[in-house]
């Protein structure tokens, strides 16, 4: 095993770990709003929180095959990060529901709407890490 590719799993692992801690800080802030419900039509609340578990479940196990330098826990890796990316961007940029302007003026309280800008901001820049990491240990793992 290369130094590089040691650095690489580090890194996803790193990485993947935070975005899974801050993506359960994302979910517990919607459910704690009551937004769940409204993001989610025509699933219930308690079936959306337990699809997102799952989910989680399968991005830790992801982490923990890519840490063994598994191309498939690579793969689960790049599809979670890619997805959390993508939702985090939307929201950052009003492109999705909803956008990040109501989701601070939700709070009655300036820190709290800060700290979960933040960790929007946050989930965007790791789950990128990931992504990037996860990319070229696949494609680092394909050439050797």
């Amino acid at each position: 095993m290369t130094n590089n590719r040691r650095l690489t799993t580090k890194g996803i692992a790193f990485f993947g770990a935070l975005t899974v801690f801050l993506l359960l800080l994302h979910a517990a802030e919607e459910i704690a709003r009551g937004q769940a419900a409204q993001q989610y039509a025509g699933v219930g609340v308690k079936a959306a929180v337990l699809f997102f578990i799952l989910l989680m479940v399968l991005y830790v196990f992801g982490i923990g095959w890519a840490w063994k330098e598994r191309r498939l826990g690579y793969g689960i890796v790049l599809l979670a990060s890619a997805g959390a990316f993508l939702r985090t961007f939307a929201v950052i940029f009003g492109l999705g529901n909803p956008d990040l302007e109501a989701v601070f003026a939700a709070y009655t309280t300036e820190a709290v709407g800060v700290f979960i800008v933040f960790v929007y901001l946050a989930i965007a820049l790791t789950s990128l890490m990931a992504l990037f990491l996860s990319i070229y240990a696949l494609v680092v793992r394909k050439r050797a």
